[in-house]
């Protein structure tokens, strides 16, 4: 397993449809680095040279990535100029028009430096060179010469597709499907199975900006599954657990059933979005963190996939070995932020409308069912005369004294388990059963780990190698690449 990194691409769209940009990106790294495969889309071709895959030197854009001979590209060409990247002028004249456009590279020999979408700032027209925004501190990339480096040009953030029109079903159906022209596509994993996800930039109709307004979805979705076609759809009471959909309908009673990212009317906000994936489809970690206030709302994480260390045995159907965890509904102010904390919230029940965010997966016997993370806690309640502190809500990653184990040196870092089915619904009320109760551990969240929180926030471990990256709240993912920019 090799592990790529996206590193901090900022985004260029301060527009109201700038939540569009998480799924473009995210989706163009799986196609590109990861190499998960085309099956199908709705006005959403990442796929084929056109609209939005502006150029590449792969022959095949749209199966098996086939580079030949002299169509790569290099990056570090000299003193002064160690972000340009250099591309054949066979293939492709830079212009100026190119400026600001994402260049996607694929690094054999440095994933975590050199792999990642680029947004584009300068060109050189004498070496025909993209000069990018490398997004580290003071670091300049690992040199790769000429012709070693996979690469794609795309179109600006700013020109990412945005939600269509409904389908012609009635309004209590599910309305992002069949002939409706909201773009959506799926993509397939290089893993075994062959596991499928499907990102949909959901119509008006089926966005809920809380969990009593009408609609169940945020603005975008991303489901697994298997059986998608070749528009982007799963079927009605498919292999795959987006409730909405799955249940072929608009009730807020699916709030939290469709997890996701983002929400609407989100003018002037810039995101910085970091992926986590590896080439054997194993899962996605990704987290787009606000700009300028890293600790207010809107800041968003999402992971989906394949457990790591699944329980056995196995179930047959192997739609229950899949999960996803994101936002749960399109608010400014829940679900969002709080995605950063996958614990639970002291005093809080589960529902939509805590902060924290929402999971699905399915049962052994093919039914969406709520899927949580589940971290270390306390068990017993409160405090003397303060019942809720330290409560069950909270663990020892929030311990204000943690440091590091005395026996090593270093910040213990754990697994965080999902148990499905343990929940019957994340819509307000809690009488409402809308997933039955199946309770499983089904394995550990790829790529995350939990340790203690009071790290600091967006920091790389002070290991030589920097191993890891602490988000907030006691999340680390993955690292050993360059320095961060704070």
């Amino acid at each position: 397993m090799t592990i790529h990194l996206l590193r901090d691409y900022f985004t260029q769209n301060t527009t109201s449809n700038n939540s569009y940009v998480f799924p473009y990106v995210l989706s163009i790294f799986m196609r590109r680095v990861l190499k998960y495969t085309y099956v199908g889309d709705t006005n959403y071709n990442i796929n084929s040279i056109g609209t939005l895959l502006i150029a590449t030197g792969d022959s095949n854009p749209t199966g098996a990535t086939n580079f030949a001979v002299g169509t790569k590209a290099g990056i570090n060409i000299g003193p002064q100029k160690e972000y340009y990247v250099t591309i054949p002028s066979s293939v492709r004249t830079v212009v100026g028009a190119d400026i600001g456009r994402l260049l996607v590279l694929r690094s054999n020999t440095y994933p975590r430096h050199n792999s990642g979408v680029f947004l584009i700032v300068g060109i050189e027209a004498s070496t025909n060179s993209y000069v990018i925004d490398y997004r580290t501190l003071g670091e300049k990339p690992p040199v790769e010469a000429a012709d070693s480096i996979e690469w794609w040009l795309y179109e600006k953030d700013v020109n990412a597709p945005i939600n269509g029109t409904a389908n012609t079903k009635t309004s209590a159906e599910y309305r992002g499907d069949g002939n409706s022209t909201t773009p959506r596509l799926i993509l397939q994993s290089p893993h075994a199975l062959g596991w499928q996800v499907r990102f949909c930039n959901e119509v008006a109709s089926d966005i809920s900006t809380n969990s009593n307004s009408t609609g169940s979805c945020p603005v975008t979705t991303y489901a697994p599954g298997f059986g998608g076609n070749s528009a982007g759809d799963y079927p009605v009471f498919g292999q795959h657990f987006h409730a909405p959909m799955w249940n072929n309908s608009s009730s807020n009673i699916y709030v939290g059933g469709a997890p996701g990212t983002g929400f609407t009317g989100n003018n002037g906000v810039q995101y910085r979005i970091t992926v986590v994936g590896d080439d054997t489809g194993q899962g996605i970690i990704m987290y787009c963190r606000r700009q300028f206030n890293a600790t207010s709302p809107n800041s968003y994480i999402l992971a989906f996939g394949l457990p790591e260390n699944e329980t056995t045995p196995l179930p047959v159907n192997n739609q229950a070995r899949l999960f996803v965890i994101g936002s749960g509904f399109a608010a400014s102010n829940k679900g969002n932020d709080g995605g950063f904390q996958f614990s639970l919230t002291d005093g809080a029940a589960p529902s939509a409308t805590a902060g924290y965010s929402q999971g699905m997966s399915a049962t052994p016997f093919g039914t969406p069912c709520a899927c949580s993370p589940s971290m270390w806690a306390f068990i017993v309640g409160g405090l003397p005369g303060n019942p809720g502190s330290p409560g069950q809500g909270t663990g020892p990653q929030y311990d204000i004294f943690a440091t590091d184990n005395p026996y090593f040196s270093a910040t213990e870092l754990l697994p965080i388990d999902l148990m499905q089915g343990s929940l019957s619904n994340w819509s307000n009320s809690s009488v409402i059963p809308v997933y039955p109760f199946a309770p499983r551990m089904i394995g550990t969240i790829p790529h995350i780990r939990q340790g203690r929180a009071n790290f600091g926030d967006f920091s790389p471990t002070t290991d030589p190698a920097r191993s890891y990256q602490h988000l907030r709240r006691g999340l680390y993912i993955p690292w050993n690449g360059p320095n961060l920019i704070p």
